[in-house]
């Protein structure tokens, strides 16, 4: 018995008082206040004239996509981990306010998304001092010891990772979705910000090379003559549904 309370006493970690209620309530005001700073930024990309700097531009385009999409993960994440959220609201304040004072100023929607996602970053790190945790120690939860949560977790396995991660989301996902909001422009064969809707889908979608395309995909695909893809497929369904009786059947398990 004595061992028992001994070790959840050195299990538990010495806190101030807790108020989980203003602390789960202050997250929340945390997420709305980072939708809104999402809703801020688009309406910033499509209500205002967008800033553009000889040499800038693609970047300057990123940084005004990057900063909602930051607001509204952080405002998510800072549900379930205050601290993670608080560091993605202030990254969403901060290249709001970069951008603000190198290239496009302080007009309304911008001022406003870098105002919200700010609060919001600290309102979940005052969530945490008011669940009665460290905002510094992160193995600190609800006052008790915890194991290092998904981002502390095999920290120098992520560190060295990290070069890999941006790759892949910057080459791959962010230059996918660059592609599909320029398809919505007037770009031809340099980038243009204004934005025609679906014209140029429209446009596409009556090509006759659009129609070849198409029929050339479909034969491509139904054809097992000429396709790979379907020789495999047909080759697995094969295996997958042969009669019991079939010689070489064991070959194949």
């Amino acid at each position: 018995m004595t061992a028992t309370t001994a070790s959840t006493t050195a299990d538990r970690i010495s806190q101030p008082a807790r108020d989980p209620r203003l602390a789960t309530a202050l997250r929340l005001i945390a997420l709305v206040l980072g939708l809104l700073a999402a809703a801020a930024g688009v309406a910033y990309v499509f209500g205002t004239e967008v800033p553009k700097p000889q040499g800038w531009q693609n970047q300057v385009l990123t940084v005004i996509w990057l900063m909602p999409i930051l607001a509204v993960g952080g405002g998510i994440l800072g549900q379930f981990y205050p601290r993670t959220g608080a560091a993605l609201l202030g990254v969403a304040g901060v290249l709001g306010l970069v951008l603000a004072l190198t290239a496009a100023g302080f007009p309304s929607y911008l001022a406003a998304l870098i105002l919200l996602a700010l609060v919001a970053s600290a309102a979940c790190l005052f969530s945490i001092q008011v669940g009665g945790d460290n905002i510094w120690n992160w193995h600190v939860v609800d006052g008790e010891l915890v194991r290092p949560d998904w981002l502390t977790r095999f920290a120098a396995a992520k560190i060295a990772s990290a070069p890999m991660f941006l790759v892949v989301i910057g080459a791959f996902i962010g230059c996918s979705i660059w592609t599909i909001v320029f398809s919505f422009t007037r770009s031809a064969a340099l980038p243009t910000y204004n934005f025609i809707g679906w014209a140029q889908y429209d446009r596409l979608f009556h090509t006759a090379r659009w129609t070849i395309s198409v029929e050339n995909l479909a034969v491509y695909i139904i054809n097992p003559q000429w396709s790979a893809a379907s020789s495999f497929i047909v080759l697995f369904a094969f295996i997958l549904f042969r009669p019991h009786g079939l010689f070489g059947k064991a070959a194949f398990r």
